[in-house]
């Protein structure tokens, strides 16, 4: 699985980004969980969670704005696709 910003831009693994990998729920589901850490205003926006297989793909936006509870410490977004 990918993430994207609203740019359209990877998100980068590193101090501030974290894909903490994806992982198979069921035959036909996985999930995979973004890190934002450090999440200041700048982080705000919606984010893009994308998969693909050989049989096609799916993508599903999350909005991270000044509504979502997160802790500024860290905050963790997740995308369970089929």
């Amino acid at each position: 699985m990918l993430w994207q910003d609203d740019e359209r831009l990877s998100v980068p693994n590193g101090t501030h980004y974290d894909v903490a990998g994806t992982r198979q729920l069921s035959v036909t589901r996985y999930e995979s969980v973004l890190d934002v850490y450090n999440t200041t205003q700048l982080d705000h926006g919606r984010y893009k969670c994308l998969a693909s297989n050989e049989l096609g793909h799916d993508s599903l936006y999350i909005a991270l704005d000044a509504t979502s509870q997160y802790n500024s410490a860290a905050c963790s977004l997740s995308c369970i696709v089929l």
